[in-house]
């Protein structure tokens, strides 16, 4: 939990989350919210937009990715709530915040596994193809070879060899094939 003015200046946070992002809270009173942010984040339209809608009066929630006092990274599952005061004005943002850097790690290491393993199955692929064809074309063409040979008179003794060697070339012919599917 960590509280912040309308403006986003510090005003309390509690052990946890200081503990998460190794700050003291002396270290981080009285300082702007930009302080865990990317820097080219924090200064982006979009993160001037996200504390004006805060100021607002409306609720931000979401995954929201932080750095800690170490340089760090650290994901945040967050909702920014507004407190009001008597007049009902929007007065106080208060984050409540639970650490979820081990699950977008592992989100990210499935993602970079899956990209891994498209690539592989693609190179994979474009072997078997590459092997199909450096394959399949000598194959046709000693079956084609064999079935020149064996159209001249041969006698059965001879043409037996031929005909067992034309089988085993269509049979790799034919495991090729159906190696691809």
């Amino acid at each position: 939990v960590i509280e912040f003015n309308l403006d986003g200046i510090i005003g309390h946070a509690n052990e946890n989350f200081l503990a998460t992002l190794g700050y003291s809270l002396d270290e981080i009173k009285g300082k702007h919210h930009r302080m865990f942010c990317d820097p080219v984040y924090a200064q982006s339209p979009e993160y001037k937009t996200f504390w004006l809608a805060l100021g607002r009066g409306e609720i931000q929630v979401g995954e929201y990715e932080r750095f800690g006092k170490d340089g760090r990274q650290i994901w945040l599952q967050a909702s920014y709530t507004v407190r009001y005061d008597n007049t009902g004005e929007p007065c106080q943002i208060v984050k409540y915040a639970s650490d979820i850097t081990q699950q977008k790690k592992l989100e990210q290491d499935l993602i970079a596994a899956k990209v891994r393993a498209e690539a592989s199955d693609k190179i994979k692929t474009i072997f078997i193809q590459n092997m199909q064809h450096d394959i399949r074309t000598p194959l046709a063409s000693i079956m084609v070879l064999l079935q020149t040979l064996k159209e001249h008179n041969m006698n059965a003794e001879i043409r037996e060899p031929f005909t067992l060697l034309e089988q085993v070339c269509q049979q790799l012919i034919d495991l090729c094939r159906n190696f691809s599917k």
